[in-house]
């Protein structure tokens, strides 16, 4: 198939091409003959053909291949074609560019150009053609650069887009329209040269004009996207100090840094003109500059807080301790915090989400980041850190609705590769496994893995080891933890989150001692970076039973409960229902705390089962025989969690649980109308309202969680009060005990 398309499916250059091999050619041979006698015969055929049928094939081969023939024809009407000669072939084109001089083809560019612009192509063809020509054209050709770009970007073609938006730099253009087009070259350039793009938006950084705020901050921002946090660090603090002391108020048209500059319309390029949404921290995203406003100090004190902000962010992540930084940036906090700097309570959410100290305070301080005043520019980075802080605090719609428009609003760019890393960790909470692996997928794309600094990869590795697990993806795990790093890894936080994710996978394994190893550096870590919160990463739990299974009681124990009071302390109903599911599972007699802790769940995580709750559930199946609280959890997630993504694998080895279908359930007709009978003469549904109703949690809830109106639930309380011979709510716990597990349908 190679050779028969080395040879464009003609029998005579196949035969010419294994005379020239010799008796005994090998297939690379044989398609390099191909190829060479193909090209032979298309340069004989140009030196029979007239003046207008070579200027016909030269314009063809110029446009390239998937050009329509009703526009290709209007820059080549009224000349003759060419039988037999493709131009949309490559070799073809290749052999007729070829045997021009740089000068032909420069003036062919610049005729073939200016002819498709006075005929009304499209921007985007005269702008691929623009592409190899020299500076110095009219106003249009800018336009049609920036328009060609764009739509190369938007099909993810990122060398094509990197050259046509530093083609359009050597344009004349104007302050603000070549701020905007080297922020979107930078956006191009982080996934096909990542450090050109650091380059990039370092010289928009340092050379930006005073007024031009919210470039900087924009450029600033970027450095945080690949994850070269030492690096970028460094950087801000000398933007931080070389901010002038006084500043003008914010003038001239809003920068949109998230999309590509669109055409200009004149030949200074005025660049983007719309002004900025009232909301910056809305679903349209980070990118919006600020209006004018009246005051040099209010001015000022936006571009220091948002250059701040971003310091310490990229300080966290490095986990730079901050007594060993010596830039003098101050840190946000105290004073300096208040309802005036939503970028600096943005980054003060994420230092106490992760500290797990105050949730309530974290939850306040990451919405004011969210949602700041009209003219606020709050950076991406800033805007992903308190949305994160809000899928900590488990306010989990809040957090997706905010994240969507993060990503919709970078949607095609490099940078929004920390929006999708965000939403896909949001995934993994909320149990939906699918959109993980989608938006781990697009995070690839946008950024892929040669463009992630060393130090910031892990998290991506870690993302995808928890998404694999969870679905039970064993022969794909394997290749994902198979994979090389690169050097410098093991600097930064992120190589925490690889360790833990990590030991879930060798522990699955059967690798348990090499997994209490990583659990334990995995804290250290944490420990040394601030990371006090269970709720990031619960690996005192994890390590705690992997302990119990070999025997050191003491040591998990000890860990447990350290664990549940920093649960605890921090108060996310789910973090806290984890670590007692998992501390349950210590105690081999502990079935209804197991039983109570898996309804707990289920109800903080909004009737779903989260990446941690589901192995944690494989784990219990592993010790089921031998463990009545194990036993007990599982029946508990087959009452209240059938059909929700939940399954028991154990390392692929154990059943699912067994659940009659709906169509059984018709067949078996309907249940028994007598009063006073046990658990078992409940339906499903009933069963699951009573258990959730059994435990302490109102109708409201009960019908959020199951989707069903708080009228049904009601319905529901009486029928299976009147079925189990109750007046009341306080009995159900008594009369269901442990006997609705035994005879629940689902078991």
């Amino acid at each position: 198939m190679l050779v028969a398309a080395a040879a464009a499916g003609d029998p005579a250059v196949l035969l010419a091409a294994v005379r020239r091999c010799g008796p005994h050619p090998d297939l690379d041979r044989l398609n390099a003959a191909c190829r060479e006698v193909r090209r032979d015969r298309v340069a004989e055929r140009l030196a029979d053909l007239s003046g207008p049928q070579l200027r016909w094939l030269r314009v063809r081969a110029l446009l390239g291949p998937g050009v329509p023939e009703r526009l290709a024809g209007r820059l080549t009407h009224g000349l003759p074609g060419c039988p037999g000669l493709d131009p949309a072939d490559p070799l073809v084109a290749e052999v007729v560019l070829t045997a021009m001089d740089s000068t032909e083809r420069a003036a062919l560019r610049r005729h073939t150009a200016e002819a498709a612009h006075d005929k009304g192509l499209p921007p985007v063809l005269v702008g691929r053609l623009l592409s190899a020509t020299g500076p110095g054209w009219p106003g249009w050709a800018l336009d049609a650069l920036l328009v060609a770009a764009a739509s190369a970007r938007a099909e993810r073609r990122w060398e094509a887009a990197a050259a046509l938006y530093s083609r359009a730099l050597s344009e004349p253009i104007g302050d603000e329209a070549r701020l905007a087009t080297l922020l979107a070259l930078g956006d191009v350039q982080l996934s096909c040269a990542p450090e050109a793009a650091d380059r990039t938006f370092r010289t928009v950084l340092r050379t930006a004009a005073d007024s031009a705020v919210a470039a900087r901050i924009a450029a600033a921002d970027r450095l945080l996207v690949r994850g070269d946090d030492e690096a970028a660090r460094r950087e801000l603090a000398a933007a931080y100090h070389h901010a002038p002391a006084t500043q003008p108020s914010w003038t001239g048209t809003a920068i949109d840094p998230t999309a590509a500059p669109p055409p200009s319309g004149t030949g200074t390029a005025a660049g983007p003109a719309t002004a900025p949404p009232s909301r910056t921290g809305s679903a349209t995203g980070p990118a919006a500059a600020p209006p004018s406003r009246a005051g040099t100090a209010t001015a000022l004190t936006a571009e220091r807080a948002a250059l701040a902000a971003l310091y310490w962010l990229a300080a966290d992540r490095a986990g730079t301790p901050p007594e060993l930084t010596c830039d003098r940036v101050p840190a946000p906090g105290g004073a300096t915090v208040d309802s005036a700097d939503p970028v600096g309570r943005g980054v003060m959410a994420w230092r106490e989400a992760v500290a797990g100290e105050d949730l309530d305070r974290a939850r306040r301080h990451a919405l004011a980041a969210l949602d700041p005043e009209a003219g606020v520019v709050v950076p991406a980075a800033v805007q992903v850190a308190a949305a994160r802080t809000l899928t900590l605090t488990e306010d989990f719609a809040t957090a997706e609705h905010r994240l969507n428009g993060l990503v919709e609003a970078t949607r095609g760019a490099g940078s929004a590769a920390w929006p999708l890393a965000a939403r896909a960790e949001l995934w993994l909470r909320t149990g939906r496994l699918d959109d993980a692996e989608r938006d781990l997928h697009d995070l690839r794309q946008c950024l892929p893995e040669q463009s992630w600094h060393a130090g910031t990869l892990p998290r991506l590795r870690a993302l995808q080891l928890m998404q694999l697990l969870a679905t039970g993806r064993r022969r794909k795990l394997r290749a994902v933890l198979d994979a090389p790093l690169p050097p410098g890894c093991e600097r930064g936080i992120a190589w925490a989150q690889l360790l833990y994710a990590r030991a879930l996978a060798e522990a699955a394994d059967g690798q348990v001692d090499a997994a209490v190893g990583m659990l334990h550096e995995c804290g250290r870590r944490c420990l040394a970076a601030g990371y006090r919160n269970p709720a990031l990463l619960p690996w005192r739990s994890q390590a705690a039973m992997l302990e119990h299974g070999r025997g050191r009681d003491a040591e998990a124990a000890a860990l447990v409960r350290a664990e549940r009071l920093a649960a605890e302390r921090w108060g996310a109903a789910g973090a806290v229902a984890l670590t007692e599911l998992r501390a349950s599972l210590l105690h081999a007699d502990a079935t209804t705390r197991a039983d109570r802790a898996v309804v707990a769940l289920w109800a903080a995580m909004r009737g779903s089962w989260s990446a941690e709750t589901l192995l944690t559930l494989e784990r219990a199946a592993a010790r089921r025989r031998s463990s009545p609280a194990a036993g007990a959890a599982l029946r508990a997630a087959g009452r209240i969690g059938p059909g929700n993504g939940w399954s028991v694998r154990a390392g692929g080895k154990g059943p699912a649980p067994a659940r009659k279908s709906a169509a059984a359930h018709r067949d078996a007709g309907p249940p028994p109308a007598e009063t006073g009978g046990g658990p078992g003469t409940l339906s499903a549904a009933q069963l699951r309202v009573a258990e959730l109703a059994a435990n302490g949690l109102p109708n409201a809830a009960i019908a959020e969680i199951l989707d069903i109106t708080k009228r049904t639930v009601e319905l529901h309380l009486s029928n299976t009060y009147r079925r189990l011979g109750i007046t009341s709510r306080a009995q159900l716990s008594d009369v269901l005990g442990g006997a609705a597990g035994e005879h629940s349908p689902v078991c």
